[in-house]
């Protein structure tokens, strides 16, 4: 990407720019473009898809060189694609809010049936949950026997003990706090 077509908006939170030390202002500037361009990615989209797409020519030469008619097809497969990864982002969020809502709820609803909890009690529970966040975290991070897609049997599972860690540490998070 040239100097001279740096992505604008949203776009700019996902590009691919050169590594470069940023100002405190251009991280905000980049956090917030990002929360935009989940929150409207009808207004990001093109801009992402553009930015997607020179990613890939320049990491394929060879697209530049097609008829334009198969570098506008091209142009469209990305537009396509991008829409589908930002409504899978989104969705994917949205699960997650939810479930990670669900835990505190569990949380609030031990803290109400068996009232004020102890300082031991709490202090357990706290430790509980930074051991069980780390569990998940290392466990997730140190494991190499993943495939390209991740979708074999036993990433599926580790999906879901993933998931179910974070909801304990979450719940027991909760109750220590509430």
């Amino acid at each position: 990407m040239t100097a001279t077509n740096l992505p604008v908006g949203p776009a700019r939170a996902l590009s691919r720019m050169p590594a470069q030390k940023l100002d405190p202002r251009s991280r905000a500037r980049r956090i917030i473009d990002a929360v935009m361009a989940v929150t409207a990615p009808r207004r990001a989209l093109k801009g992402l898809a553009a930015a997607d797409f020179d990613v890939s020519t320049q990491r394929i030469p060879e697209i530049s060189a097609l008829e334009p008619a198969i570098i506008e097809r091209k142009r469209l497969e990305s537009e396509s694609l991008t829409r589908w990864r930002l409504q899978s982002l989104r969705v994917i969020h949205a699960v997650s809010v939810a479930f990670v809502l669900s835990a505190v709820g569990v949380g609030a609803f031990v803290g109400w049936v068996f009232g004020p909890l102890g300082t031991t009690t709490k202090s357990v529970s706290t430790l509980g949950s930074v051991c069980v966040f780390a569990w998940a975290a290392l466990a997730r991070l140190g494991w190499a026997e993943q495939s390209i897609k991740g979708d074999t049997s036993v990433e599926r599972i580790d999906e879901v003990l993933f998931r179910l860690l974070v909801w304990v540490g979450t719940l027991l998070a909760a109750i220590s706090i509430l």
